[in-house]
């Protein structure tokens, strides 16, 4: 019930961050909320960042998405890449908590986001964590 909680309010202060409206959709009880914001899927995940940032790195290899950078500052890991036709990829995994970390997927250019594709990462990510 915390954790569901928690991400609740994580998704609210994001969603008050940015000038834009938000679609939020609860993902079932205790497995946290997404928030799509200007193109990118957010959600939160009860588990350690160094833990999620494995598993996003893993979840995008087994995509065949191919790495062009990854930047990481010990509390934030950018993945930057391209999918087959070159449609960019953007991943930001940030440590909200020790035990809590936020994955934020980007899949297109401005005005043609690939919503289903964010979806399928944020699933895939969500099984293995």
């Amino acid at each position: 019930m915390q954790r569901a909680l928690l991400a609740v309010l994580v998704t609210l202060v994001l969603v008050s961050t940015y000038s834009c409206a938000a679609v939020v959709v609860g993902a079932g009880a205790g497995a946290g909320a997404y928030s799509y914001v200007t193109g990118e899927l957010v959600r939160s995940y009860p588990a350690k960042y160094t833990k999620a940032v494995s598993v996003t790195e893993s979840v995008v290899n087994e995509l065949k998405i191919s790495i062009d950078s990854k930047v990481d500052d010990g509390i934030t890991t950018t993945f930057r890449g391209h999918r087959a036709g070159d449609t960019p990829v953007t991943i930001k995994v940030t440590m909200l908590d020790p035990k809590i970390t936020q994955i934020g997927v980007r899949v297109g250019i401005v005005g043609l986001w690939d919503r289903q594709v964010s979806e399928t990462i944020h699933s895939l990510i969500e099984q293995r964590i």
